[in-house]
């Protein structure tokens, strides 16, 4: 049995850790051939429409960075009806409070492991569509990941030279630029 509690906005969910590392790979296996769809897609219609060689190449960035952020123990998922009464169920068998978990996106990340299990946070996505937290959080974990050491390194200034970009068009995620 899983073990969920909630706190604050979030639900900390205690996995075994073999069943989370293999829905991790598999993830990551779908999103990795997802891109590669895609990006196969874009290369063969790449003199037929602008359009939707941008939209093609969207998603086969998209898919990227899912399995980025598979690689790095987080992403978003989708609860439904069915995930989400069997979280208020375990909620209320673990933390003698009822909770009304709501249905939609959620961002989960890994907390902390040790030989047996993991605890990953689930954190309710709110009502921004998924692309654009897409593009939030995966810039906030490779800053992240990237200045952590403060050193100068071509993949630093390759980084900042995104980041530049993205700067310039704040308020223009990729998703919306998609829908132009």
């Amino acid at each position: 049995t899983t073990k969920i509690l909630k706190k604050e906005s979030s639900y900390l969910v205690e996995i075994p850790i073999g069943d989370f590392y293999k829905v991790l790979v598999s993830e990551i296996e779908l999103f990795i051939n997802k891109a590669n769809m895609q990006h196969y897609e874009a290369e063969k219609i790449k003199h037929f429409s602008n359009n939707w060689n941008f939209v093609t190449l969207y998603y086969s960035f998209f898919f990227s960075a899912s399995a980025l952020l598979r690689f790095l123990h987080s992403g978003f998922v989708y609860l439904d009806e069915e995930i989400k009464a069997i979280f208020e169920r375990n909620i209320s068998v673990y933390d003698s409070a009822s909770a009304e978990v709501p249905i939609g996106n959620f961002y989960f990340s890994e907390v902390e492991k040790n030989d047996t299990n993991v605890i990953v946070s689930f954190t309710h996505g709110g009502r921004s569509p998924v692309h654009e937290k897409m593009w939030v959080q995966l810039e906030a974990i490779l800053k992240k990941s990237f200045y952590k050491n403060n050193v100068e390194t071509d993949e630093i200034d390759v980084l900042n030279k995104i980041f530049e970009v993205c700067k310039k068009y704040r308020n223009n995620f990729p998703s919306e630029t998609r829908h132009k």
